[in-house]
């Protein structure tokens, strides 16, 4: 799998070497750079790069033009749901994947500053690579509440722990994940991965930039807290406030935090909730009981498949694990965006 990185990601491509952990780093003649995404404090700790050095990734093009993307999230609890969206997500053909955070239940574990060591490696291979892995196509991860230390933890939140699993992934063949908050150009659509643990003004601009570069592109969000959700994580739309305060309407949201299927569109904005996977709830379905703007609803274990073709057109489907199609919308091609255009909305 190859994923190269856009030039304004130049800084960040420097570091290339991958971290091996601090044990590891005792034996070697010279402690090992680290890896791209993260920098080194004076005192060894690991630390997030800068803004301008955020990276656009460019994977490989399909052949047509169009791409086909698998949505999954909260995968972090291994058990018999979970291995079965293991083996139909790695069943159902794809141009790549994108896990929306909550990669390990209960909690992330405390990371040494240096990076991880083999304690946390066997965590994160159990229930990060066994989950979601594969080597064949990108599997592009986003970081999750869970993966920040569970709510009750006294270091709840703390970036020290998210900057843990970027260490990990650097230089795997099975997952990528360059940062915690990145792009993917993905030809017919541009996707910007948020850390929605700390939604700020730079992620903003970062996802503002991104997609004004892409005029011709869909311009999709993935993050793991959720637009708006019915039945479960009700009131924990932390996205849709920051898109407010930064005049910023993505078309297409992509989240998991809500352990079930949803889709609807709310404000005139798409959104997919896809987080049933290891922790499925069971809640009532929809058409059945439906929210405002609500289209589809569903405690399956199960994914999102979104499809864009060519020509712009969006579709979203959802798959359970039987491969049986759940629910399916499209969105026609949207009208090329002028020259002075940015596609930014002002009807919120």
């Amino acid at each position: 799998m190859a994923v190269t990185r856009s030039a304004a990601a130049a800084p960040a491509v420097a570091l290339l070497a991958a971290l091996t952990g601090a044990s590891c780093a005792a034996a070697s003649p010279a402690a090992p750079d680290p890896p791209p995404g993260l920098r080194a404090t004076p005192a060894g700790a690991l630390a997030a790069l800068p803004p301008d050095t955020w990276p656009t990734l460019t994977p490989p093009r399909p052949a047509g033009g169009g791409f086909r993307l698998l949505a999954l999230g909260d995968t972090g609890e291994p058990g018999p749901d979970m291995d079965k969206v293991t083996r139909a997500v790695r069943a159902t053909p794809a141009d790549a994947v994108i896990v929306l955070g909550d990669l390990v239940y209960e909690h992330a574990p405390a990371c040494p500053p240096a990076g991880p060591g083999p304690d946390e490696r066997a965590i994160f291979d159990a229930q990060i690579a066994n989950a979601v892995g594969d080597p064949r196509r990108p599997v592009y991860l986003a970081i999750g509440n869970h993966d920040v230390a569970w709510s009750r933890d006294p270091d709840y939140g703390l970036r020290a722990r998210e900057l843990c699993y970027v260490a990990w992934a650097a230089g795997r063949e099975d997952v990528v994940m360059p940062g915690v908050t990145y792009a993917v150009d993905l030809g017919a659509a541009v996707m910007v991965v948020v850390d929605s643990n700390h939604l700020d003004a730079e992620q903003a601009a970062f996802a503002r930039a991104t997609w004004a570069a892409h005029p011709d592109a869909r311009r999709i969000l993935a993050a793991h807290h959720v637009l708006r959700t019915f039945r479960d994580k009700e009131g924990q739309d932390l996205l849709r406030p920051w898109l407010v305060a930064h005049d910023l309407k993505p078309e297409l949201v992509l989240s998991g935090h809500a352990h079930i299927l949803q889709f609807g569109i709310y404000d005139g904005l798409p959104a997919v909730t896809s987080g049933a996977t290891s922790r499925v709830r069971p809640r009532a379905p929809c058409p059945g009981r439906c929210g405002a703007g609500e289209r589809f609803g569903q405690s399956t274990p199960g994914f999102a498949v979104i499809s864009v073709a060519a020509d712009g057109q969006l579709g979203v489907a959802f798959e359970d694990t039987a491969g049986r199609t759940l629910f399916a919308w499209t969105e026609p091609p949207r009208a090329p965006l002028g020259p002075d255009e940015e596609g930014w909305f002002d009807d919120w």
